[in-house]
């Protein structure tokens, strides 16, 4: 199920900023999310204080500076683009680059140091996972996992970049799974739901019950109705009908199977029924979407 919230191919533009007092940084990412992590020293987000083997995970545009919450002196608009900030966009730079990979700021001795990466853009199901997602999230992970995490984006390599990305997943996943509470956010860790949505979003197609979900979960199916709507806002069988026309959005924006071919891999007998289910839920057929992913093409983390 995080994986929707990640995207199927997650890309995690991932730097390392060492900061000396005073320092103050605003995000102006257009991101579906960004992800700090303290190493150490201390980082004011908002009205908390976050010390070391806190994360952050933020949604947006966003803040984030020393304890004493000084003035942000530097405007991030991307990887390797950062700018003083009195400067405008077209002095985003890498000035403050060091010679450690990935790694910016005031010198490695500096007393803060915080890992940030971001994820881009999301897809239809993304927007959907997220659109249930708070502004914020405040957690915690494990110091080998923090400790892993720079140890690896120091390091340079070929397959470097998919190491940092499940090393990130990983960290939001914990994240995520340890803060509970509502929305989709605290339904992953529910000992019910969580399990529950795994297997529709394992396999959408499956011509879904309430009672097969539920025995296989090990719940009656009131106790399953009951807990998924508290959690999620709809039924099993309501959530699954509006993911799998997500899913069916996300195919057909990438404009490389047919209809029937996209009806089939979400649980729709044909395109015909596919068609007019999509016409109900977007208000245009899925003509209309077809391909726009790859005429858009790629966009770029920040």
């Amino acid at each position: 199920m995080l994986s929707d919230l990640l995207g199927a191919t997650a890309r995690s533009d991932v730097t390392l900023s060492y900061l000396a007092e005073p320092w103050g940084l605003r995000f102006a990412t257009r991101s579906a999310l960004t992800v700090h992590v303290v190493v150490r020293g201390a980082v004011r987000a908002g009205d908390g204080l976050l010390a070391a083997g806190d994360v952050l995970l933020v949604r947006g545009e966003h803040t984030i500076t020393d304890p004493s919450g000084s003035t942000p002196g530097a405007v991030v608009e991307g990887t390797g683009r950062v700018r003083a900030a009195g400067e405008g966009p077209g002095a985003a730079g890498d000035r403050w680059r060091l010679r450690q990979p990935r790694s910016y700021g005031d010198g490695l001795s500096a007393r803060t140091l915080v890992v940030h990466a971001t994820y881009p853009a999301p897809d239809v199901v993304g927007r959907r996972a997220l659109a249930g997602f708070p502004a914020s999230v405040r957690g915690a992970v494990p110091a080998p996992l923090r400790d892993l995490l720079v140890a690896e984006a120091v390091r340079e390599g070929p397959v470097q970049r998919a190491v940092l990305d499940r090393l990130v997943d990983l960290v939001v996943v914990t994240v995520v799974r340890d803060r509970g509470g509502p929305g989709l956010s605290g339904a992953l860790g529910d000992p019910v739901v969580g399990p529950a949505l795994d297997l529709l979003h394992a396999d959408p197609a499956h011509r879904w019950t309430v009672a097969e979900l539920a025995a296989r979960v090990g719940v009656s199916r009131a106790a399953l109705a009951r807990r998924f709507a508290a959690l999620t806002g709809s039924g099993p069988i309501g959530y699954l009908s509006e993911h799998r026309l997500d899913l069916a959005a996300d195919l057909v924006r990438g404009g490389d199977r047919t209809l029937n071919s996209v009806a089939r891999a979400v649980g729709y007998s044909d395109g015909f029924a596919l068609s007019a289910a999509y016409r109900r839920r977007f208000g245009r057929p899925p003509s209309a979407d077809r391909g726009r992913d790859s005429e858009r093409g790629s966009e770029t983390a920040w």
